[in-house]
């Protein structure tokens, strides 16, 4: 079975399952792992294959987004609302709003 790269994901697994309150015994039960694996993991020290992965994020409710873009893995809904919505704008309108941002943060055409 194809193991997948989740390296940048322990802080993910742990702080998800946190949220869910469940324990580790819970979730390696619910998911068809160890206990001892499901630490490995939370840890970096084991990687699942695609299949416990998968598992793993429908359980714990852990955005497709999150497996693939781990730095929008816990974005609030606004934000993500305002993502969608950029990513459906024109290329001259993305760079109209892209000014328009570092004007309001004040960033100099140097800082660009």
């Amino acid at each position: 079975m194809e193991v997948f790269n989740t390296s940048y994901m322990e802080a993910i697994f742990k702080t998800a399952r946190k949220r869910a309150g469940l324990t580790q015994e819970q979730v390696a039960e619910q998911v068809d792992i160890t206990p001892r694996f499901l630490m490995g993991l939370e840890k970096g020290e084991k990687r699942p294959s695609l299949e416990v992965l998968l598992r793993l994020a429908h359980l714990l409710n852990i955005p497709g987004d999150a497996l693939i873009h781990p730095q929008l893995s816990f974005v609030d809904k606004e934000d993500q609302e305002l993502l969608r919505l950029f990513m459906e704008l024109t290329a001259r309108d993305k760079k109209v709003i892209l000014a328009a941002v570092h004007e309001m943060l004040g960033y100099s055409h140097t800082e660009k």
